[in-house]
């Protein structure tokens, strides 16, 4: 299961929000949104998700729970797969599992919308 918030811009990159989500829903089961992005990360940490991308996340909104991420086997990593993040970025956190296959949707909906 993924999940996926939106960015307090959406409006100005809707397209790309748009395209992403379409990307997720006919390659993948099932995603949900909470609204907010720590509860996401904690779910990850706890096992209930899989992955969870996001658009401009803070270094405010990851900093505390990337310790219990990290411990948890979790992979973190912006949209291209550099793990040296600089903030305000497009992350990818999965269980580490699937997290080349979330970079590989991802990468496919930017060249769609030739963001890449």
């Amino acid at each position: 299961m993924l999940i996926s918030s939106f960015p307090v811009n959406r409006k100005v990159i809707l397209h790309e929000i748009l395209a992403d989500l379409s990307a997720f829903l006919t390659s993948g089961r099932s995603i949900r949104r909470t609204g907010s992005i720590v509860l996401d990360l904690c779910w990850l940490a706890e096992g209930r998700i899989d992955g969870l991308w996001e658009k401009r996340v803070g270094l405010w909104d990851l900093s505390a729970v990337s310790v219990i991420l990290k411990e948890a086997g979790a992979t973190i990593s912006d949209y291209k797969g550099d793990q040296m993040i600089t903030y305000p970025s497009d992350i990818v956190i999965s269980n580490g599992f699937i997290h080349n296959q979330i970079l590989e949707v991802l990468k496919k909906a930017r060249q769609e919308l030739s963001l890449n």
